[in-house]
């Protein structure tokens, strides 16, 4: 299947947790992974939504790293132990709904990589929620 600029558009508006799944399979595996064939294998094996809502977390790890990982969701306040991969959700008010973002965590709740850039929602947000990544 070709790209499609509505494909990027939808990965960039709302793309963040996926994107941040991405990030964590590239440092496991010391190499880049090509987003978009990504993108459209979670699409396919139904681990993903075309919208990037990532139905299994899990499974997409597994399916970019070829390794079995569990994931549970943890308070703002979970501390990662050795061997743990984690995303950050941070919140920000908004109208007429908070507004969420997924970053991966660096040592001690600092965003190691953000997949906007330097988004709004972590420079004026805060940590309300941790995914925790172990291997199975």
């Amino acid at each position: 299947m070709r790209a499609t600029q509505k494909d990027f558009e939808r990965i960039g508006a709302t793309g963040c947790y996926f994107l941040s799944i991405v990030y964590i399979a590239e440092e496991i595996k010391a190499g880049s992974i090509d987003i978009y064939q990504a993108y459209m294998q979670a699409i396919k094996d139904k681990i993903m939504g075309d919208d990037c809502f990532v139905n299994d977390p899990a499974a997409l790890l597994r399916m970019l790293t070829g390794v079995n990982w569990a994931i549970t969701k943890e308070g703002a306040d979970y501390q990662k132990a050795l061997g743990e991969k984690v995303i950050l959700r941070f919140e920000r008010d908004a109208k007429p709904l908070p507004f969420g973002h997924f970053v991966v965590e660096g040592e001690h709740d600092k965003v190691e990589f953000d997949p906007y850039g330097e988004s709004l929602t972590v420079r004026s947000g805060k940590i309300v929620s941790k995914r925790v990544f172990r291997r199975a």
